[in-house]
């Protein structure tokens, strides 16, 4: 079938062309309209032929009068992000912007249901996951031969600053064996299979949030990452503790240094669990699994 994808298509590994490709690979046609340069008059034009409109935000800023386009609008909106709003500052723009006036809104926040339904938002959980064709496990490199590596943004969230801390420790207590990467380095693609494949151990961190977790997980199991992670509600029952990644408790930095010093004297442990976790990714939480959800959502509402 024919969609139209709204979303931000300039970078070549954003999320939304990693999705359109995944529904490509499932068969499906996507028009692709990049969000701070089209207007809702272009959209409007373009709806005839198509089934619905897929909608990633990313400025929120697409021309023209928003209200009068969903006045006029023919065609299910249906919106998808692997961001978290509910319990952060941002918060206040759920009750405001175009995005969370979708017909059908699926995200990777699944512990604040009852939030979306008493702002009578139709909200599905939808995991995060990885491009299929990026879950591989490269070939050793020791240019990216690292003990333990964090890969993300230093500052994240304003009201989530563990993750400045949990940076900040590593690099004290474990000197020049750890390396950080920032989003800025450019660590993406076949560079970034290299590093997990070649990096003994990846440190990931989420906020506290019950069945919300960022694809940092598939992306790092995917491409053959041994994962360290905290401990999320939810999460157990998809990634399973010590076979498709290594838990830590969270904010326990005593714990954190207990469980990276084990794993660096058993490698044999951590090779294993980077295989199974590898191979679970790739069965399990690519974006065809996921489009393969969505689309099964959207048949069962009636909306294909």
């Amino acid at each position: 079938m024919n969609i139209i994808y709204i979303g931000n298509f300039q970078p070549s590994h954003s999320t939304e062309n990693h999705v359109a490709r995944s529904l490509e690979v499932l068969g499906h046609k996507i028009l692709r309209l990049q969000e701070n340069l089209i207007s809702f008059d272009e959209i409007e034009e373009r709806s005839p032929d198509n089934k619905f409109i897929l909608y990633t935000r990313t400025w929120n800023n697409i021309k023209g009068n928003s209200k009068e386009w969903l006045r006029i609008k023919t065609l299910p909106l249906v919106g998808f992000s692997l961001d978290i709003w509910i319990g952060l500052y941002r918060e206040r723009e759920v009750d405001s912007q175009l995005f969370f006036k979708s017909d059908y809104l699926f995200t990777a926040d699944g512990g604040h249901q009852s939030s979306f339904t008493d702002r009578g938002i139709k909200h599905f959980w939808l995991q995060p996951g990885v491009l299929k064709d990026e879950c591989y496990i490269a070939l050793v490199d020791s240019a990216y031969a690292y003990d333990i590596i964090f890969v993300g943004s230093y500052r994240y969230h304003r009201e989530y600053s563990e993750r400045m801390h949990l940076i900040d420790f590593l690099k004290k207590i474990y000197g020049s064996r750890f390396k950080y990467f920032s989003h800025n380095s450019g660590m993406r693609g076949t560079r970034l299979n290299r590093l997990y494949a070649s990096s003994k151990i990846v440190v990931g961190d989420s906020l506290d949030s019950p069945y919300y977790w960022s694809d940092r997980i598939p992306e790092t199991l995917g491409r053959g990452g041994f994962l360290l992670h905290p401990q999320t509600k939810g999460l157990d029952d998809y990634f399973i503790p010590h076979v498709h990644y290594m838990p830590y408790i969270r904010y326990d930095h005593n714990n954190l240094k207990k469980t990276i010093d084990t794993c660096l004297d058993k490698p044999e442990i951590c090779l294993a669990i980077r295989k199974q976790g590898h191979e679970h990714v790739k069965k399990n939480h690519t974006y065809i699994n996921r489009m393969q959800e969505m689309l099964s959502v959207l048949k069962s509402e009636g909306v294909i």
